[in-house]
């Protein structure tokens, strides 16, 4: 602003003196102590999610930028207020994951069991939302069985066990996905068979 002094434009501070004739024909002098106030700045930052907004004096601003608004301050002058608003796009993640089917997969703390897409909102940091997205493949278990057959007097090596009883067993492997490959055993032992023969010869023959 400026400020009029007789006739002097003046827009800075200091102590200005004029003359003038006084109604007796005298001289008057005239002495003004001129103020000039500062014009006030303030400025401030702000952060705001995605598909929000900010109040800003009325103002409701959803776009990233440098934003003012004009107001008056406690002396009558003006006072400028600078906004910096940011913007936060959402942190969205997706990401795979392979279990076997007798396992779990710990999802935020769901336990999950079936293959398939799932989602789960979370905050970030800043405050805002975070889709995260798992894609959970279920790898099967495998299962196969066998049969053997032995005799009495022999011995079967299953899984690192010499095995001489018949019956079932069952041995854990781990298949080429990794997972528990499941071997049934059903194992037969044979007797041994024996019989009685009963040969009459003469003396001095042989018996073949």
């Amino acid at each position: 602003q400026t400020y009029d002094f007789n006739g002097q434009i003046l827009d800075e501070t200091g102590v200005y003196t004029d003359t003038l004739t006084a109604e007796n024909g005298c001289d008057s002098i005239v002495t003004l102590h001129l103020f000039v106030y500062p014009e006030l700045i303030s400025v401030s930052s702000a952060t705001v999610c995605e598909g929000q907004s900010y109040d800003f004096f009325g103002q409701n601003l959803d776009t990233a930028g440098t934003y003012s608004v004009l107001l008056t301050a406690e002396n009558g002058c003006d006072s400028v207020v600078l906004l910096n608003l940011s913007v936060v796009q959402p942190a969205d993640t997706a990401f795979s994951a392979t279990i076997c089917a007798n396992e779990t997969y710990n999802f935020n703390g769901e336990l999950l069991s079936q293959p398939g897409v799932y989602s789960d909102t979370l905050s970030t940091v800043n405050g805002c939302d975070s889709l995260v997205t798992l894609t959970l493949d279920v790898l099967p278990v495998a299962a196969s069985s066998l049969d053997a057959t032995i005799c009495a007097s022999e011995t079967f090596v299953f899984g690192g066990d010499t095995l001489a009883i018949g019956g079932v067993y069952v041995d854990t492997l781990t298949a080429e996905n990794g997972c528990d490959s499941l071997v049934t055993l059903n194992l037969e032992v044979l007797p041994l068979s024996s019989s009685d023969t009963s040969a009459t010869i003469c003396d001095g023959d042989v018996f073949e």
